[in-house]
């Protein structure tokens, strides 16, 4: 396991009763309809400003949350397919509500060196940096990057799963250092929290972008789900999901198959671009029933780079549980918080306001 260095452990407070979230199921309504007012919580209202000299760290979250990182690995004959290992490693990032004392505070550079374990950690954080260049509006100078690797998040890393029961949600898209903010900030309102990278058939390959990368991906995310939902900590009656780019389609199908998914968040996910159709595994399966579960995909109004929202205006026609939302004027890689809120930080830049009302609509459907 991809472990931070150990620091001085601090006093977390615990949850009570009142800080769960009400569930979805319970209020259809306040899935469907996101005009409610909320108070936006303390997360987003901290954002520091970098100098070549200092770095100061976020504000005080309401709470604070643990990460870990369990290794994990499914059968595979294909991921090491010159080798004898008969296995997929797949490393689940996991966000929670703490409940006790201990762990140590993590900064970005604990997030980033975990990227991936056959990998240093100086190529770990040459592939971040990369990542934060390619969503950035501009080039990160090495000054700038270097303060953001310094910086605390709202995370404290420990093994210690919580002894009180909370829902699952899966916040997919990418990689987990795409939704850092987006993950610890949903763990924040009471839940478990869990990501995994999109990871080829076979090692060091991409994902291929068909219906075999898709199903790849279902195996991969039902192994994961059956295993989490073995932990005490985890409710498996009551999982969600908000989900980004390619993993929306195979995530999608794999939902409808789980009648504990309780809600789906689609974030201009391949529910709504033309290369959807060809990650369906089985298209007759796809359109017999809708899904017996919320589900909203927001979008941009933007009709670029293949977007084709006929698969889900097709759902939309025999579900009444769905929604298109167009209100976001996001680009794709807008509507991820390494987007719109790290490259901001790192850059010295207020974050997104679309994006700020996009987060307060997804906190809203979560019931905070």
């Amino acid at each position: 396991m991809c472990c931070p260095p150990i620091r001085h452990p601090i006093n977390i407070p615990k949850l009570g009763k009142a800080d769960r979230p009400m569930r979805l199921e319970t209020n259809p309504a306040l899935y469907m309809h996101l005009r409610q007012t909320i108070i936006f919580f303390t997360f987003f209202s901290g954002f520091i400003s970098f100098s070549q000299e200092a770095t100061e760290t976020f504000s005080a979250p309401p709470t604070t949350i643990g990460h870990t990182i369990v290794d994990v690995s499914r059968p595979s004959a294909l991921y090491y397919r010159d080798s004898l290992k008969n296995e997929k490693p797949i490393p689940i990032s996991l966000w929670f509500p703490m409940e006790d004392n201990g762990g140590s505070k993590m900064t970005y550079w604990d997030y980033a060196k975990c990227i991936s374990k056959e990998r240093s950690s100086e190529e770990n954080r040459d592939l971040y940096l990369r990542a934060l260049n390619s969503f950035s509006q501009d080039s990160i100078p090495m000054q700038h990057f270097q303060a953001l690797l310094d910086t605390q998040t709202h995370a404290v890393y420990t093994d210690s799963l919580p002894k009180t029961q909370y829902p699952l949600l899966l916040v997919l898209g990418g990689r987990p250092q795409y939704n850092l903010e987006l993950a610890e900030s949903i763990a924040i309102q009471g839940y478990i929290v869990a990501s995994i990278s999109r990871l080829g058939i076979e090692n060091g390959q991409r994902m291929p972008f068909d219906a075999n990368g898709s199903e790849e991906y279902q195996k991969d995310l039902e192994f994961v789900i059956d295993y989490l939902s073995t932990n005490k900590a985890v409710d498996a009656g009551n999982i969600h999901f908000v989900v980004w780019s390619f993993e929306g389609v195979p995530a999608f199908e794999y939902a409808k198959g789980n009648k504990n998914v309780k809600g789906f968040i689609s974030l201009d996910s391949s529910l709504g671009y033309g290369y959807g159709r060809d990650l369906i595994t089985d298209k007759a399966k796809f359109f017999e029933a809708p899904p017996n579960f919320p589900l909203i995909h927001f979008t941009g109004p933007s009709k670029d780079f293949g977007k084709d929202l006929s698969l889900l205006e097709a759902l939309e026609k025999v579900s009444t549980n769905m929604e298109i939302n167009k209100d976001y004027a996001l680009s794709h890689g807008q509507f991820t918080s390494i987007a719109s809120i790290t490259c901001a930080l790192v850059q010295s830049r207020e974050m997104d306001p679309v994006y700020k009302s996009l987060m307060e609509d997804i906190f809203s459907l979560l019931g905070k």
